[in-house]
C-alpha cells in the first residue's frame, strides 16, 4: 500500500515540473538584438549606393569617349543622364 500512495505521489508531482527546454531555445533569448541606429545604417548604405551609382556613370562615359563616338551622340547621352539626375533629385 505504501508503495501505490509513494508511486502516485511520484507521478503527480513529476506531473507539474516543468519540461525541459531544448538548447536552441535557451539561446534565441539570451541572444536578443540590440538596439540599432536603423536611420544612420539606411544613410550609409543610401550615401555607399549614390558613391557606386556616381563611379559607374563615369566609367560609362569614359567608355563612350574612348569608343569614338559622334560628338553629337555624345550630347544625346549627356542629355539623357542630366534628366535621369533631375528626376532623381526631385524624388529627393
Amino acid at each position: 500500500m505504501r508503495f501505490f500512495l509513494f508511486a502516485t505521489l511520484f507521478v503527480s508531482v513529476s506531473s507539474f515540473t516543468p519540461a525541459p527546454r531544448p538548447f536552441g531555445v535557451s539561446l534565441a533569448i539570451m541572444a536578443e538584438p540590440t538596439d540599432t541606429d536603423w536611420e544612420s545604417e539606411i544613410m550609409k548604405l543610401e550615401k555607399e549606393g549614390e558613391d557606386r551609382l556616381d563611379a559607374k556613370a563615369a566609367e560609362l562615359m569614359r567608355n563612350i569617349e574612348s569608343s569614338g563616338l559622334t560628338p553629337e551622340s555624345k550630347a544625346k547621352v549627356d542629355t539623357q543622364i542630366a534628366e535621369i539626375k533631375a528626376a532623381a533629385a526631385v524624388e529627393e
